[in-house]
């Protein structure tokens, strides 16, 4: 395995006691699974369209997942806990 694979699979369970420790810094995990980046772009190549036609129809909001959608998650609201779990996708 490696170490990104480790610390990615451990993220979500480091996140909630990193919030404790840091409180009242708010700590957030954003995992938002395949985002369509120009990286996706460059990687896809012509199968591009492809994986986005697919996207669309697999995921549950029925589009493409952009990096805005993963933005929000980063506001500051007032109401936003110190730690908090979202599946963007």
């Amino acid at each position: 395995m490696s170490i990104a694979g480790a610390v990615t699979a451990a993220l979500p369970s480091l996140t909630p006691n990193l919030a404790i420790e840091i409180a009242p810094v708010r700590v957030i995990l954003i995992a938002p699974g395949s985002v369509d980046m120009p990286l996706s772009a460059a990687l896809l190549g012509d199968q591009l369209e492809k994986r986005r036609d697919q996207l669309r129809t697999t995921l549950p909001i029925g589009r493409v997942v952009g990096p805005s959608d993963s933005a929000h998650y980063c506001s500051d609201e007032p109401q936003r806990r110190s730690c908090q779990k979202f599946r963007a996708t």
